[in-house]
């Protein structure tokens, strides 16, 4: 049993020791979803402080969620899920197809709370589609990569002018302090544990060796144990018989000595016992013989002493009485004073009780009074809540479906304009094409007859007529989408109320002592809250929200978050994140980027920083509004244009590069989007232009983004959209050439290409 039960243990141990062996992906293999994939990443440059990290990794995207998508490393360190938010990496945009991208990821070590120095162990890469606010895939790899170096110098967080810190706020710090420092030391204790694991697994080896060495001389010593244990078993039944046998005459002899000595005890009790009853009787005869003197010389000495005490009683009587009247008198006297002193007392008493009573019965009357009136008050001010949340929960609920009919009927509404210009257009073109036929056809015959003559006046009559009915059929849609676009406007005045509601409930999270209220009914819940992405500038970060979605919210249910500071009720309006579609499955994470805005002229917002994140839900329709989590997530900020430049920052050249148009869609007759591929030898800008083949100029008609771009490889989205002042003579606008140029800084053209495509678009009212 004892073979059996030590080969168990060490099988166990063995198991124990393989499976806290990290698992090692062969050569980076990805997990893959669809086409989409990333290899192969691997370290390629760091700097010498070891903030910066170029990552190197090669890539497929299938295309499947657009013609461009944005590569997003995420950093991790394994027992630590906080470690992500201090990095931050600009998203790298790749286009469909196969290719090797870099992206540079910077350690924030000075930044409070953050070591200087670190090792991670691992890099989860997002490939996000072109919003950054769904992940197509996420590769996880196993990567050592040593952070940071011990002279690190922390920055001073910037206190912009009107925030003047409150005692709240001070001790809000110190907790956040505190918190950072127990975290921190949390992580030092974890570190110390996985140490302790490695080691007990280093001894637990060398034991299994041991014990294996030790087995065969364990089998020996069992064999001759059990031998030995056979001779013992032996000896020790005959001494067991022995020792009864030798035990039964002791307990014999023992019996036999226990009863003669009861009898000998039983005897000399009974002797001491008489005695004692002779001795009491004798010694109750001489107390009687003794009581008898001594009442007989008592009653004589009693006799002479009442003699004498008659005659003195008879003297003292006669003095006692003399003395009593003389006492009399005195205490006549006295209880007289008395007696006027304890009126007069008792008169001072009762005035005083009755003065003290009037006090007391007018203190309370006037305590009395006003808690009636708080409780008459409490309770108009209840009736009056009540009544204000019912008329607010009516006036929700019609909003509510006046904001639905209003959405299904703007959706029928542009369809119907969409047709009607679709059509109108049509019906242009074949007149205009049916009237030229004509007339090209009456020029080339040469006829001159009054009846052909008549045939071409028919025929131009027919193209204006064809036209006025079309320019009127574009009228009357642009009128249908300018009512769609005024109902567009009154739904964003809907989400602008959410943002408001937003802000609110983060000024009121940034309270000290805020304590968040979350409904009762809500069963929504969020299971973990975290930084995805910072951009390099600190300007912008992307939170992501894992949570759980068992309401029926609304019939557009969002998700958003809030940024606060603690003491500081207006830092909530400097951030600008826009609240994310919640879609209809149990458990979902939702993206929500987060822009930092600060106002200009109001002081140093270069490193500000905040402690407070706030996650709510609220309804698209109706504006309403619920919180679900907060959390206190210390984070430092830069304005867009903040912070000192990067070490890469290299004197001004002249910039090469090559472009090439890749993807151009239309969303609708107004908007769409073009991607284009780029190599640039340093920093340069891109332009798209649209225009009718010979007339360049016409590309003002059109609005579209200039984006700057970095040395190296990669891919730009562009949307273009028509623009409503567009100078030109009809509505119908077609184009049949795409233009994008590489400007350098001095805004020459450095490369340029065109695609001849044709298109069509409807200039909006």
């Amino acid at each position: 049993m004892k073979h059996i039960f030590f080969c168990g243990l060490a099988w166990l141990l063995m198991a124990a020791e393989l499976v806290a062996q990290p698992i090692i992906i062969g050569g980076n293999d990805p997990l893959r979803a669809g086409g989409s994939s990333i290899r192969n990443l691997r370290v390629t440059e760091q700097s010498p402080d070891g903030t910066e990290v170029v990552l190197t990794m090669d890539y497929s995207y299938d295309g499947s969620m657009g013609g461009a998508a944005f590569i997003v490393p995420v950093i991790q360190k394994k027992g630590d899920k906080g470690v992500a938010m201090w990095f931050g990496a600009d998203p790298q945009t790749v286009a469909r197809g196969r290719g090797i991208v870099s992206v540079k990821v910077r350690y924030f070590n000075d930044e409070p709370g953050v070591p200087a120095q670190l090792k991670t162990d691992s890099v989860k890469v997002l490939l996000m589609n072109s919003t950054r606010r769904s992940v197509v895939t996420a590769v996880p790899f196993f990567k050592d990569i040593e952070w940071g170096s011990a002279n690190a110098q922390k920055l001073k967080v910037s206190e912009p002018a009107g925030e003047t810190k409150t005692k709240a706020q001070i001790a809000a710090e110190e907790e956040a302090k505190k918190i950072e420092a127990s975290r921190m030391k949390a992580e030092s204790e974890a570190r110390a544990r996985q140490e302790l694991e490695r080691r007990a697994q280093e001894e637990a080896k060398k034991r299994q060796e041991a014990q294996m060495k030790a087995e065969a001389e364990a089998k020996r010593l069992a064999e001759e144990k059990v031998k030995a244990e056979a001779e013992a078993k032996r000896l020790a039944e005959e001494r067991r018989m022995a020792e009864a046998k030798e035990k039964a005459a002791a307990e014999l002899r023992k019996q036999e000595q226990m009863k003669a000595e009861a009898e000998a005890k039983q005897f000399a009790e009974e002797q001491k016992a008489a005695e004692i009853k002779a001795k009491a009787e004798a010694m109750k005869r001489e107390q009687e013989r003794l009581k008898a003197e001594a009442e007989a010389k008592a009653r004589a000495e009693a006799e002479a002493k009442l003699k004498a005490e008659a005659l003195a009683r008879e003297a003292n009587l006669k003095k006692l009485a003399e003395e009593k009247r003389k006492a009399e008198e005195m205490a006549k006297a006295e209880q007289e004073a008395a007696k006027r002193k304890q009126l007069e007392e008792e008169a001072k008493a009762r005035a005083a009780a009755e003065e003290a009573a009037k006090l007391r019965a007018a203190e309370e009357a006037k305590k009395a009074a006003e808690i009636r009136a708080a409780s008459e008050a409490a309770v108009k001010e209840a009736e009056r809540l009540k009544a204000v949340e019912q008329a607010r929960a009516k006036e929700a609920m019609r909003v509510q479906a006046e904001v639905e009919a209003k959405q299904r009927e703007l959706a029928a509404k542009i369809a119907a304009v969409k047709a009607q210009i679709e059509a109108a257009a049509q019906e242009e073109a074949k007149a205009k094409a049916k009237a030229e036929a004509a007339l090209k056809k009456a020029q080339e015959l040469g006829m001159a007859s009054e009846n052909e003559s008549k045939k071409a006046k028919l025929a131009e009559q027919q193209k204006m007529e064809a036209q006025a009915k079309a320019k009127a059929e574009r009228e009357k849609a642009e009128a249908a989408l300018k009512q769609a676009e005024e109902e567009a406007a009154a739904l964003a005045k809907v989400k602008e109320q959410i943002k408001k509601q937003a802000e609110e409930a983060a000024k009121l999270a940034s309270s000290a002592n805020a304590v968040i209220e979350i409904p009762p009914d809500i069963k929504s819940q969020v299971s973990n809250l975290d930084v995805v992405n910072r951009s390099l500038d600190r300007s912008e970060m992307t939170i992501g929200v894992e949570f759980d979605y068992n309401d029926k919210f609304g019939s557009k249910p969002l998700l958003g978050v809030a940024v606060a500071k603690t003491g500081m009720a207006e830092a909530s309006e400097y951030f600008s994140a826009e609240p994310m579609e919640i879609k209809r499955s149990r458990k979902e994470t939702v993206l929500v980027p987060v822009k930092f805005q600060p106002p200009t002229g109001k002081g140093n917002f270069n490193n500000y920083a905040t402690d407070r994140m706030l996650v709510y839900m609220a309804d698209g329709a109706t504006a309403k509004q619920v919180n679900l989590f907060a959390a206190t997530m210390f984070l430092v900020w830069r304005p867009p244009t903040a912070g000192p430049a990067t070490a890469n920052t290299t004197a001004a050249k002249k910039v090469e590069g090559s472009v090439d148009i890749d993807l151009v869609r239309q969303a609708d007759v107004y908007t769409g989007y073009v991607t284009v591929k780029y190599t640039a030898s340093g920093n340069a800008k891109l332009r798209v232009k649209l225009y009718p083949k010979g007339n360049p100029a016409a590309a003002e008609w059109f609005k579209a983004d200039v984006n700057s771009i970095k040395q190296g490889s990669g891919v730009e989205l562009f949307k273009v959209a028509v623009h409503p002042e567009a100078k030109t003579e009809y509505d119908l606008i077609n184009i049949d050439v795409i233009e994008v140029e590489m400007l350098g800084d001095n805004g020459q053209v450095v490369a340029s290409k065109q695609l001849a495509q044709t298109m069509s678009w409807v200039k909006p009212k």
